[in-house]
């Protein structure tokens, strides 16, 4: 197989990535290599006692001349064998490493691209974003570069398209802004984050899906499965490798209600939505009470 020139470079260049700080690995190859370091020792002075004894003219004595570098200068024996160990320990190491975690990364990026970047991601700021699918969707894009302490927290009251649908149906609070943000924070495979957001045609061949989008129904399922609404969107979470949690502001559908300058009483975010004149909104049940996945975020949160 013919390489390019610079193919050497490149290998050269990733092994130093290895010892960039954030990556967390020098530690605990300094750990790992005095270990190996203490265990030669243990063998060297092994060695020693049984040889102790041995005429240097016999076979033996011999052979623990040769094992023991003697045919070389007396400072120039240690620096040979911390080298060549060192060499070796570097080399086993990193094979280790690429048959370990080899199967669990992206063939597009290398391993220790992977590693430092979710080092570097868990140790940015603590991050809340309050709001609906299409306005919070698209700053969680640009946030999940910078730190994956981030919690979206999403309003649940719309009542229109595919969410108003499954709502209705499924009883279940609308999921569609939900799914436009974990799609945002997902750290999936692009084709995933596509296969989230496609939606099954209204009508035609195959509209026995009705216009839903496939992330609406999944986190439906995962709700179904679970018995419970925000414990199947913690698992839709999981499922796409979102780099945070997007959690509902609240455990229930809540109602959009607004008050227009004309007197007029609206319901339905779909309706207030294509209103002029709001003087005032609120929401319904006002009992209800926030998410507490949602108060925990803001409680320990740098930045809301």
């Amino acid at each position: 197989m013919t390489r390019s020139p610079g193919w050497r470079d490149g290998r050269v260049a990733r092994a130093r990535t290895w010892l960039r700080p954030g990556v967390g690995i020098k530690r605990w190859l300094a750990v790992v290599f005095l270990g190996l370091l203490l265990m030669a020792l243990a063998g060297a002075l092994a060695i020693r006692l049984a040889f102790r004894d041995v005429p240097a003219d016999s076979p033996a004595g011999e052979l623990f001349d040769l094992v023991s570098l003697q045919m070389l200068p007396d400072g120039l024996r240690p620096a040979t064998v911390l080298i060549g160990g060192l060499a070796i320990f570097l080399f086993g190491a990193w094979r280790m490493l690429g048959v370990l975690l080899g199967p669990f990364t992206a063939r597009s990026e290398p391993l220790v691209e992977l590693i430092y970047q979710k080092r570097s991601l868990a140790r940015g700021p603590r991050v809340v974003a309050i709001g609906g699918g299409t306005g919070l969707s698209n700053p969680l894009r640009g946030l999940k570069e910078v730190s994956s302490n981030i919690t979206a927290v999403v309003t649940v009251a719309d009542d229109g398209g595919s969410s108003g649908r499954l709502r209705e149906e499924l009883g279940i609070p609308p999921v569609g802004d939900l799914r436009n943000c974990i799609a945002a924070l997902a750290d999936a495979e692009p084709a995933m984050a596509r296969l989230l957001q496609y939606r099954f045609p209204a009508e035609g061949p195959g509209a026995d899906g009705r216009g839903h989008a496939f992330g609406n129904l999944l986190i439906a399922a995962l709700s179904d499965i679970e018995g419970d609404f925000p414990e199947g969107v913690r698992q839709s979470n999981r499922v796409l490798a979102v780099r945070g949690q997007v959690v509902p502001v609240a455990p229930v559908a809540l109602t959009l209600h607004a008050e227009l300058a004309d007197g007029r009483i609206l319901a339905g975010q779909s309706v207030i939505s294509k209103s002029r004149g709001i003087r005032r909104v609120w929401v319904t049940p006002d009992d209800v009470s926030a998410s507490q996945d949602a108060l925990d975020a803001i409680a320990s949160a740098d930045l809301v």
